[in-house]
């Protein structure tokens, strides 16, 4: 793949993929909703492997109102903020100054975000 002037392997997408889940782990942990998602995911993909070998009607079923229970888990929700949104309004509070997604990290952002909720205003 090319990006821009420079050339970046998979390989090393999936490192700074990796690097950045790593950061925003550390700032923010994991939610008992998440856990819950990831753990109804690996029970979700294991049916669907029985049933690729077994080809049991059963397991269909089951698959079938897995999937729906799973989409119930999602703890990413359509009506949640708008990433854009809150981008704009962190910019706001920052006296218009844009914020440079590409260098800004997650722990900064984090901090705008909290220094808002709780009015104090916003250190550029």
């Amino acid at each position: 793949m090319q990006y821009g002037e420079a050339k970046i392997s998979d390989t090393e997408l999936t490192i700074i993929w990796t690097s950045i889940l790593d950061e925003y782990m550390t700032v923010f942990g994991i939610s008992k909703g998440m856990m819950d998602y990831v753990m109804h995911t690996k029970k979700l993909i294991s049916l669907e492997i029985d049933y690729a070998i077994t080809k049991k009607e059963s397991l269909k079923m089951r698959i079938k109102f897995e999937k729906t229970r799973y989409k119930e888990l999602n703890p990413v929700k359509e009506e949640q903020s708008n990433y854009m949104e809150i981008i704009t309004a962190v910019e706001s509070a920052r006296g218009g100054q844009a914020i440079d997604e590409s260098t800004t990290t997650v722990r900064k952002f984090y901090t705008y975000l909290k220094q808002i909720e709780n009015g104090e205003s916003v250190k550029r």
